[in-house]
């Protein structure tokens, strides 16, 4: 670890470096909604030619991925020791359901379309975020190509890519606009063979193979009009699709080569929203409806029909609107409320649970501008969850109320001081409470509290621009629900394990370097981060880190733009961790630094643009892994093209 601080440091002396805009903190006046996150945009996200959202993820202060493999492989973000059941996605305004596991896939869905990427911490009186998504430990949001921008003329982009372990992939985009409509339509599929090599531990003995049934099949399709009718009312339908097929190649204990299990399903999801605007008031109004199918076969199962096949069918309908009015300049407010139906039916389950959960939430900001520049504001959200569950034993009935607050100290337009406090609850999922022998249907919401400091620097000059984040954190979890085996090794089951707490420190320096014809950018993130066990003083894990969270964690990325080629050099470092709450040496995981590095040309032809981009990941071919047994690629490249008019 000290080597790598050494590096971030070397680093930071002898690059400097700045870009046309400052991407990592969203700042916004205090007429507008009060919204605190970070974020990454087009060029940044394209440039790194990510096979899916999650692995963008790295680049977020204060986010600990969670990967099950590489292409195809499951992919979660947890959030500052919360768990990744409280992180929530919002995809052009718009959740992603979570119905049957609670936690998104990150690994499923393309970034090829993506306008922006944030990490949302409070956005008490804006519209744009669905209501249950800011009640959430955290919000995942996307900004793709299908939201409205006029257009000076109509679009097409045809983007192919290549790379190792027989991966390739093909996506396009077309946007039409004519008058007061938008018409936008994308698609993009993916195959991936995935048998990479990789070496590991038995017993003594070094073991060199390559991974087994990790091949992928997936196709994702998107479909979005948009009417504006005036400048107070625009109407949109988006509509999404999905299917894939997968080999599961990972096991819970150790690596099995002659694995055969798949995974095959397919979703849809439609939304429909409106949104109004005049003068100081806003409104977003949207119904969605959402459904998936998933399929698990195991065709070498021990039962007596020799395989396992089970199916589950889930839905999701969705109301919900908000408004908001600023009723003096320095005061805005905000109502919301959002109703949700989920439900799951399957094969392997004894009933079909149902759950009904209504979000109400009430926001406000406030703010008032000193001398010398100098700015107070106050934002506060008050959220009401209540959900109504039927259980085999008992129908589940609770209210949650749910308080946020940050007070935040302008000392002139390059510093900012706030404070923070937020409490989140998530409902177990319906695969935590069902799913086969390790369901659990007596499992209680894990409630977590979240208290947070935020110091903000930027120093500006003619051609460079510093920018300094400091985040100390602070999250109290009761009830938290873990996987762990209860009975042996292969028996695990899901529980309540009582409290745990996290303390630790985000930090984020960013340095921004312009010259006449082009611009150098450096990037700094790094997280501390101490999660441990305080749920029992007589239990042998008392104080034991949790499993999977890492006390280090940090990426430094060094990028240069110039108008017709860009070029980036990007370190990713994973702390060690523990597989289990079990704080032992044969529990240990060992820490991990990625170099990965890419570079484009852009040729340009009249009205139309061939962009070629190139990347190269794992440079020093190091055999790692996110999560135990299940390996991540070596040394690996990809070639996409891109043609644009």
């Amino acid at each position: 670890m000290l080597v790598i601080l050494a590096i971030f440091k070397v680093l930071g002396v002898t690059a400097q470096g700045s870009e046309e805009t400052i991407d990592e903190i969203i700042v916004r006046s205090s007429n507008e909604a009060s919204v605190q996150g970070s974020k990454i945009e087009t060029k940044r996200i394209s440039s790194k030619l990510p096979s899916d959202v999650g692995q963008l993820m790295t680049l977020f202060p204060g986010i600990q991925l969670r990967s099950y493999g590489g292409v195809g492989g499951m992919k979660t973000a947890n959030f500052r020791s919360l768990g990744a059941g409280h992180t929530t996605v919002v995809s052009d305004y718009m959740i992603f359901s979570t119905t049957q596991s609670g936690m998104n896939d990150l690994g499923q869905i393309p970034a090829d379309f993506l306008q922006k990427l944030e990490i949302i911490n409070m956005a008490a009186t804006s519209v744009d975020y669905p209501v249950s998504a800011k009640l959430a430990g955290c919000l995942v949001s996307m900004v793709t190509k299908h939201t409205w921008k006029d257009l000076d003329s109509n679009q097409l982009g045809i983007g192919l890519q290549g790379g190792s372990f027989q991966s390739y992939s093909g996506n396009v985009m077309a946007l039409f606009q004519k008058n007061k409509w938008k018409a936008s339509i994308s698609g993009k599929y993916r195959q991936f063979e995935g048998n990479y090599p990789f070496e590991y531990w038995n017993a003594n003995t070094r073991v060199k193979t390559s991974r087994k049934n990790g091949d992928l099949q997936d196709l994702f399709g998107t479909l979005s009009l948009i009417y504006k009718l005036n400048n107070r009312h625009t109407f949109s339908l988006q509509i999404n699709g999905s299917k894939y097929d997968k080999g599961l190649p990972g096991a819970v204990v150790f690596y099995n080569e002659t694995a055969d299990q798949r995974l095959t399903g397919n979703g849809f999801t439609t939304a429909i929203q409106h949104q109004f605007t005049k003068n100081s008031w806003q409104t977003r109004t949207s119904f969605d409806y959402q459904q998936g199918f998933l399929n698990y076969l195991d065709s070498s199962y021990l039962n007596a029909q020799g395989y396992l096949s089970s199916d589950f069918w889930n839905q999701q309908y969705t109301a919900q609107t908000q408004v908001s009015k600023a009723f003096k300049p320095w005061f805005k407010a905000l109502y919301g409320a959002s109703l949700k139906n989920e439900q799951l039916q399957s094969n392997q389950l004894s009933i079909d649970p149902a759950r009904t959960i209504l979000d109400q939430i009430l926001g406000f900001h406030l703010s008032r501008k000193g001398k010398q520049q100098q700015q107070q504001s106050v934002s506060v959200q008050l959220g009401i969850n209540g959900i109504d569950e039927q259980r085999p034993l008992s129908n589940e009935q609770k209210w949650n109320f749910l308080p946020a607050v940050e007070i935040a100290h302008s000392f002139n337009l390059d510093r900012q001081f706030a404070i923070g406090f937020k409490r989140v609850v998530r409902q177990p999922s319906f695969s935590e409470l069902y799913y086969q022998q390790i369901g659990n249907t007596s499992l209680k919401a894990e409630v977590g509290d979240l208290a947070y400091i935020r110091f903000s620097n930027w120093q500006f000059s003619k051609k460079m621009n510093f920018q300094t984040v400091l985040q100390p954190f602070f999250t109290y979890t009761s009830n938290k629900i873990l996987a762990i085996p209860t009975k042996n090794l292969f028996i695990w089951s899901i529980i309540n394990v009582g409290k745990s707490q996290a303390f630790g420190t985000e930090v984020t320096q960013n340095v921004f370097y312009s010259m006449k014809k082009a611009s150098i950018a450096l990037r700094l993130n790094y997280t501390f981060m101490y999660a441990n066990d305080i749920s029992d003083r007589n239990s042998e894990t008392y104080g034991d880190l949790l499993s999977y969270s890492p006390l280090h964690t940090g990426s430094a990325e060094l990028s240069l733009n110039q108008r017709k080629w860009s070029a980036f050099l990007l370190m990713t470092y994973q702390g060690e961790r523990y597989a289990l709450n079990q704080n032992i040496p044969s529990n240990l995981l060992e820490d991990f630094v990625l170099i990965d590095c890419g570079a484009s040309y852009n040729f340009q032809f009249k009205q139309q643009h061939l962009l070629v981009r190139a990347t190269l990941n794992n440079l020093t071919n190091n055999y790692y892994s996110y999560m135990r047994y299940f390996v991540m690629p070596g040394i690996n490249f990809n070639i996409h093209l891109t043609y644009a008019l």
